[in-house]
């Protein structure tokens, strides 16, 4: 900006910021959404589209189970087979165990691969 000899300097004038809980206390509103709500949806959608791309790539665990057997993923118990014949996993590498409790207890690892499958056949005897 020039500034002409004799003539004061102009000055701007910056409007006043202020916070959506301050503008909603002006106007008596009782309703905020805070900063950290904002941040909590978010992440909560980064969430679901990480789970959503995870999905993708799952592989599947076929079961041939006789006469049946009660499943442990890593230690987690995800059902009986049958009638699960086929559970999905991310990719990485799992401890499976087949329970039956007349037989001893059949233990596997396994490694799931993106989009692939692996079959788990065990018969008790």
């Amino acid at each position: 900006s020039t500034v002409v000899a004799g003539t004061p300097p102009m000055t701007t004038t910056r409007p006043a910021t202020i916070t959506e809980a301050q503008a909603n206390q002006a106007s008596g509103s009782t309703t905020s959404v805070t900063t950290a709500a904002k941040s909590d949806a978010a992440k909560a959608e980064a969430a679901k589209t990480e789970a959503a791309k995870l999905a993708l790539l799952e592989g599947r665990v076929n079961l041939s189970i006789q006469p049946w057997g009660d499943i442990f993923v890593n230690g987690k118990s995800i059902g009986v087979s049958p009638p699960l014949k086929q559970y999905k996993l991310s990719p990485g590498k799992y401890r499976i165990e087949v329970k039956n409790t007349s037989f001893t207890p059949f233990v596997t690892n396994i490694e799931v691969k993106p989009k692939e499958d692996v079959s788990i056949r065990h018969k008790f005897q």
